[in-house]
């Protein structure tokens, strides 16, 4: 009996102190999660939004379309760094612009519809289809390069 009543106050101070630190330790996760979104809201608010350029013939200030899922692998491969650069991350790098290698390739080969391919790619990058100024239209692209 006597070792309870000697231990049953070292048991209570260390279930008081053991909950502190619980509470500090959620405490911090707090701070280090707010923080975290913090930085991760300011670094994709800064990729999402480049400098903007005006148009020649208007006058007219645009920004450049930047895709929200192209802009996430950008922060975390190439600004966060999260795979660092060696051979993992080359390999990463390989597989990110596997879609790429087909560039050089004709549609007809791949057998695709040069129309549909180009006007797909306009709408992911903003690509204005209304007064168009490039050299060829649509569907008389051979390939994406």
């Amino acid at each position: 009996r006597r070792a309870a009543e000697f231990l049953t106050p070292v048991v209570v101070d260390l279930i008081k102190s053991l909950k502190m630190k619980a509470i500090y330790g959620v405490a911090a996760g707090i701070a280090l999660g707010t923080a975290f979104l913090a930085k991760f809201y300011l670094d994709m608010k800064a990729l999402m939004n480049p400098k903007p350029y005006v148009v020649v013939e208007t006058g007219e200030e645009r920004r450049e379309k930047r895709p929200f899922d192209d802009m996430l692998l950008h922060l975390l491969y190439f600004k966060w760094r999260i795979y660092g650069d060696g051979k993992y991350f080359q390999r990463i790098l390989s597989r990110l612009n596997k879609s790429f290698e087909t560039w050089d390739i004709s549609f007809e080969e791949q057998g695709l519809d040069a129309k549909q391919e180009v006007l797909k790619f306009c709408e992911r990058w903003g690509v204005s289809l209304e007064n168009w100024v490039w050299s060829k239209q649509p569907h008389e692209y051979k390939t994406m390069n």
